[in-house]
């Protein structure tokens, strides 16, 4: 195996299967990058001995997470495993259609939360309120054993489950303005979606700025 243009050499361990990779160990004098990719292989070796490896893996098309509930909320929900639980920021339009989601999940599964729900009405009655649940089910040995696998090579790991979800209202007020400070002075970068008291402020308590 080559580390750096170095030649390491590696045997099965003994009274162990070839048929498992094998954990290599760091040895005294060797570069960094030598023990980075040492730890990069044994990430994998982990990965691959307890059956978790990625390549023998089915892929999943998401957009299932668009399906809702007779209560119009989505029916499942994405747990991390380092927590269990799933929270959801929903935004809807003033139909109550979807609009967007904000979540703690990693991209490709928002946007799957997105992509799903679009153009959907849901059940809220507020343009804006969060969705939170919690997973406590139990998860068997052989699992568990596969997420560790799978942490060790820094791979994040979630449950899909369908769930019920606690719903609470959000209040949504318009959005303040925005400023930057330098120095003495105070300095109004921008104004969107101000409120009327929001709007008196940009205008009558605002100058110019000074020549020069």
């Amino acid at each position: 195996m080559n580390f750096c243009n170095t030649r390491i050499k590696t045997t099965p361990a003994e009274g162990k299967p070839e048929k498992k990779l094998e954990l290599l160990e760091v040895q005294k004098g060797m570069w960094d990058c030598e023990k980075k990719a040492i730890a990069n292989h044994n990430a994998h070796v982990r990965i691959q001995n307890n059956g978790a490896s990625l390549s023998t893996l089915k892929t999943l098309d998401m957009s299932f997470l668009g399906k809702l509930s007779k209560d119009k909320d989505p029916v499942f929900g994405v747990f991390p495993t380092t927590n269990f639980e799933c929270t959801l920021d929903m935004t809807l339009n003033r139909d109550g259609v979807f609009q967007s989601v904000a979540c703690g999940l990693p991209k490709a599964i928002g946007d799957d939360y997105r992509k799903g729900l679009k153009g959907k009405k849901l059940g809220g009655s507020h343009r804006y309120y969060e969705l939170k649940s919690e997973f406590t089910g139990l998860l068997p040995q052989k699992v568990k054993d596969k997420i560790v696998a799978l942490k060790g090579a820094g791979i994040k790991t979630y449950l899909v489950a369908t769930t019920t979800w606690e719903k609470k209202e959000i209040r949504k007020d318009p959005d303040p303005l925005v400023i930057a400070a330098y120095k003495s002075k105070v300095y109004l970068v921008d104004v969107f979606d101000a409120s009327i008291e929001e709007n008196y402020v940009a205008h009558e308590f605002t100058k110019d700025p000074e020549d020069g």
